[in-house]
C-alpha cells in the first residue's frame, strides 16, 4: 500500500540532501523503512518532454528564432519552454514558418537518433565546451561538479548543464508539436509543445479536421456549379 505520494523535491546543503514533499497516506514512523516505486507511464513521458526542451531549445537557436532560454515546465508528454529572442516583430506568417523550420528540424534529428550521453566534470572545464547552449550559473549548482547532457553522438547536437531525468535515446522522443507561441514579455517568448503519443494525437487532429474543411469545400464548390 502507498505510504506517501511525492509530489515535489528540493536539493539542499549544496545539493548533497533532498527533501521530497507530498502526502501522507498512512502514518509515518521515525526509523521507517519505504521502498521507491515509480509511476513508469507517467516517468517516461516526463522523460520525453524534458528531452524535447534541450531540442527545442536548439532547434531554436539554430533557426535562429531564439536566444537562450528563460525558463521551462514539464509534464507527462507536454512543456512549456521560455526563450528570449532578437526577431520579435515578426508577422504571423514568418514566425510560422520559423516554428515549422524548428519542429522539421526536430523531427529529423529525432528520426536519425542517436543514445544520450551524461558526463560530469568541472564547472571550468565546462564553460570550456564550445556548443554548450546553457550558462553555468554557480549559484544554482550544488559543489563544483557538473554534470553535462548531451542528445545524440554527433558534433551538432543539444548539450546543456542539467541534472534531470532524460531518454536514454532521441528517438524514443518519438515526436515534438508546438501547439501555441506568445509573447510574455519584451523580446520573450512562451511557447507550449507535445511530445510522444500527444503529439501523435495532435498531427492525427489536425489533419482529420484538414480534411474535413476540404470536403466541406469541394461539396460547396459542386454545390455552386450544379446551380
Amino acid at each position: 500500500n502507498d505510504v506517501f505520494t511525492v509530489e515535489s523535491a528540493k536539493k539542499i546543503a549544496g545539493g548533497s540532501m533532498t527533501i521530497l514533499f507530498g502526502k501522507a497516506t498512512q502514518p509515518i514512523q521515525r526509523g521507517g523503512k519505504v521502498v521507491q516505486r515509480l509511476d513508469e507511464k507517467r516517468r517516461k513521458g516526463l522523460m520525453r518532454a524534458h528531452s524535447a526542451t534541450h531540442l527545442l531549445n536548439w532547434a531554436l537557436q539554430k533557426s535562429r528564432l531564439g536566444t537562450a532560454q528563460k525558463g521551462s515546465s514539464v509534464d507527462c508528454d507536454r512543456l512549456r519552454f521560455d526563450y528570449s529572442t532578437r526577431v520579435e516583430h515578426l508577422e504571423k506568417e514568418q514566425r510560422l514558418e520559423k516554428l515549422k523550420t524548428c519542429e522539421e528540424l526536430m523531427k529529423e534529428f529525432i528520426g536519425k537518433g542517436g543514445e544520450t550521453r551524461v558526463q560530469e566534470t568541472t564547472m571550468e572545464e565546462a564553460k570550456k565546451i564550445e556548443n554548450l547552449q546553457s550558462d553555468v550559473k554557480e549559484d544554482r549548482i550544488g559543489g563544483a561538479c557538473v554534470r553535462i547532457v548531451a542528445l545524440g553522438t554527433k558534433e551538432d547536437v543539444p548539450v546543456e548543464c542539467c541534472s534531470g531525468t532524460h531518454v536514454l535515446n532521441v528517438n524514443t522522443i518519438g515526436d515534438v508539436v508546438i501547439i501555441s507561441d506568445k509573447s510574455i514579455g519584451t523580446k520573450t517568448r512562451r511557447i507550449i509543445a507535445l511530445t510522444g503519443n500527444e503529439a501523435k494525437e495532435c498531427r492525427q487532429y489536425v489533419e482529420n479536421v484538414e480534411k474535413e474543411l476540404k470536403e466541406g469545400n469541394d461539396k460547396s464548390a459542386i454545390g455552386k456549379v450544379g446551380n
